[in-house]
């Protein structure tokens, strides 16, 4: 297939999608995040309960002070998890050998992991990837392509996240039995409003950053609880994240180039 990219860019024109700001700053949260504010991946609660989100907000943040490595085990975490934008940075960090060695047809198979569900910016980013690839590194990329996906695709990375959602929203809710419980308190769709439950994940610092009515709602929000709905909220985003929207400024300069 040919390749939708002009033939001087390379696999690192996208990574203004995925990380449009090296500051992540609230403006640019969106599309950092997957469509989920930004201020929730500051609640430790949020963070443990999805940790697609929080290995690809780790891996931006450590990506962003240029400390390859560790962003590198971050996205290798959040891919784990199912997260998909995750998977393209780690193709795109072996495609450049940044944190480690540099494996063009290892990174070639992490794309085609990150376009699993048909996200057109991904799509395109591997089929680029393909083209350049020689006949060598094709035949190897195909040799490791099934040990990658036993571990990181969809059919275990997806039951992976759902048990984390789903374990968490258990503790989250905690018991009312004995607890020390505000009067005021309320509860909404079975999770506790405000104020703490006994055997409730939810800290105090937590409840400080959730503490108005609009602030629970988007926190307690069925979308970012339930599997369905989470992976829902995940396709509508990606999908409308469109190759024509990629922008030529890549964070990171691929080598490659620069000796032209």
């Amino acid at each position: 297939m040919r390749s939708p990219f002009p033939a001087k860019v390379t696999a690192a024109l996208f990574w203004t999608v995925l990380f449009p700001d090296p500051a992540f700053s609230s403006s640019t949260g969106n599309a950092l995040s997957g469509d989920v504010p930004v201020e929730l991946l500051q609640v430790n609660t949020f963070r443990h309960a999805h940790p697609d989100l929080a290995g690809r907000h780790d891996g931006a943040s450590h990506l962003a002070r240029g400390d390859f490595s560790r962003a590198r085990v971050s996205f290798e975490r959040g891919a784990y998890y199912a997260d998909k934008a995750s998977q393209a940075a780690m193709a795109e960090m072996l495609w450049l050998g940044r944190g480690g060695a540099r494996d063009r047809a290892q990174a070639y198979v992490w794309m085609d992991l990150a376009a699993e569900r048909g996200y057109p910016v991904f799509l395109g980013q591997r089929e680029s990837m393909w083209a350049a690839l020689t006949d060598a590194e094709r035949e190897l990329a195909l040799t490791i392509g099934d040990e990658l996906y036993s571990r990181y695709g969809d059919d275990v990375a997806k039951p992976r996240q759902e048990r984390v959602m789903r374990r968490a929203r258990t503790q989250l809710i905690g018991s009312r039995v004995g607890a020390d419980v505000n009067p005021s308190r309320t509860i909404m769709n079975g999770f506790p409003v405000v104020g703490k439950v006994s055997g409730s994940t939810l800290t105090d610092a937590d409840l400080a950053r959730i503490n108005t009515t609009q602030q629970v709602r988007k926190f307690f929000a069925a979308e970012y609880w339930t599997a369905s709905h989470w992976w829902q909220r995940q396709d509508a985003h990606w999908n409308a994240v469109s190759v024509g929207e990629v922008i030529v400024r890549p964070l990171i300069n691929d080598p490659a180039q620069s000796e032209d």
